[in-house]
């Protein structure tokens, strides 16, 4: 990725701030805004595992075994998790997740503006 030629975010300190405390992070907003160019150049700073519901592959585990995949990752990045919508419960589930404050985030999501976190519980 040429870092170069990329707009600096104004929400990246903001992320970094809540990375510190924070379990899992969501970054929503509308499409086409840099979502996925953002949470990838940070994956690939920090070594986070980065995983996108566009994959065909990766979105069939999610739909059948929300729990499971959430149980698999260490530190991650869901991309277009508003595709797997079943993640989102999987996240809030407190058994879900194993999170050392050392180790910064378990799981971070981004997803547009049509993510719906209320019915996740």
């Amino acid at each position: 990725m040429n870092m170069e030629s990329l707009i600096p975010r104004q929400i990246k300190p903001r992320i970094a701030e809540a990375l510190i405390d924070t379990p899992v992070v969501l970054l929503a907003g509308p499409r086409q805004a840099g979502k996925t160019t953002l949470v990838r150049q940070i994956a690939e700073q920090q070594g986070l595992r980065y995983l996108t519901m566009d994959d065909a592959l990766t979105l069939l585990s999610a739909q059948e075994d929300p729990v499971g995949m959430i149980r698999s990752l260490d530190r991650a990045v869901i991309d277009e998790i508003q595709r797997a919508p079943q993640l989102l419960i999987a996240i809030t589930e407190p058994a879900s997740i194993t999170w050392n404050k050392s180790d910064g985030i378990a799981v971070w999501a981004t997803g547009n503006n049509e993510v719906d976190c209320e019915e996740t519980g």
